[in-house]
């Protein structure tokens, strides 16, 4: 049975693009990797091991590195003085809830499509550019043969059969994020984290680096390697998904709100993975003393690491 994100081959496959990305030459690994694809009499075993030597080329997560900068962002910069009224608050954390629950079901029925695809299918019944969300009316029928709609609630997602936000994996990190808030308090710790996971999330619920971090958590492996072993999504947008909480409890406050985004992100990321998540957290807190889009981005930026890709993006 091959379960995706975790069969062997495709980590592989990902695992090659990862290790360029570090600047590891990957070429004579390719052609080891083509041929062992065609010729082993057993590509389970074979696949595993080269997994396994592939392993021994990562670089190690900087998570030290990470906390020492940290550690530098909280004794220069305190949290914002400005005074931010309930009803700016609630005003803005909903916004912030309607936003990422409206975005998330109106892209559901063409998740993982390309742009071009996606413009395909909206042009086909009148619908670009898109101004509601994605109706399956009139678009002919083998168009939708071709592109069928994701499998998970995308049916749901369309206009027409719209009841309610359904359920998505964007929307439930969030809502775990709440309740360790809830339950433990902003002192939370890596492994809260992950008991959080283990307790409330069914491993098919979870994807990518996630499904692969939750696997070597049923595995027992240390909370460093977990986030690393046959994990070649580590760099991935996973944390990002998971960060918006962190900013809303952090009104004017990015440091803490980068701090608590690296507590939950280096469960399943390292490096940029982790760094984008902080990124994202970090400009949700600026965003209730800020009010333009571009200087919020542009002042998150000094809550990631500046020799970071993300950064330099």
């Amino acid at each position: 049975m091959k379960i995706s994100w975790i069969n062997p081959e495709q980590l592989v496959e990902f695992e090659l693009t990862q290790l360029k990305d570090e600047s590891v030459d990957t070429e004579e690994l390719k052609k080891r990797w083509g041929k062992i694809k065609a010729e082993a009499l057993d590509i389970n075993f074979e696949t595993g091991n080269f997994l396994n030597e592939l392993e021994k080329l990562k670089r190690e997560n900087d998570n030290d590195a990470i906390k020492s900068f940290l550690f530098g962002l909280e004794k220069k910069y305190k949290p914002s003085d400005i005074k931010i009224s309930s009803d700016i608050l609630y005003d803005k954390i909903l916004g912030g809830w309607n936003g990422r629950a409206a975005g998330c079901l109106l892209g559901k029925p063409v998740e993982k499509y390309s742009r071009a695809v996606i413009k395909k299918i909206l042009t086909s019944n009148n619908n670009y550019p898109l101004e509601n969300y994605i109706t399956a009316k009139v678009i002919p029928e083998n168009l939708l043969l071709k592109y069928p709609w994701n499998k998970h609630s995308g049916k749901e997602s369309l206009r027409e059969n719209i009841e309610c936000m359904t359920e998505d994996d964007d929307l439930n990190y969030t809502m775990l994020n709440l309740s360790v808030l809830e339950n433990i308090g902003k002192d939370f710790t890596t492994e809260d984290i992950a008991n959080a996971w283990l307790n409330n999330l069914p491993v098919l619920s979870v994807f990518t680096a996630e499904r692969v971090a939750y696997i070597n958590l049923l595995e027992n492996k240390s909370i460093r390697e977990i986030p690393i072993f046959h994990n070649p999504y580590r760099e991935w947008i996973g944390a990002m998904i998971r960060a918006d909480v962190w900013g809303w409890v952090s009104p004017g406050n990015p440091v803490q709100a980068a701090r608590l985004a690296f507590n939950d992100s280096s469960l399943s990321h390292t490096r940029n993975g982790i760094y984008g998540s902080m990124f994202l957290a970090s400009a949700i807190a600026l965003s209730f003393i800020y009010n333009s889009p571009e200087e919020i981005l542009k002042e998150a930026l000094n809550f990631i690491p500046e020799e970071s890709k993300i950064f330099n993006a």
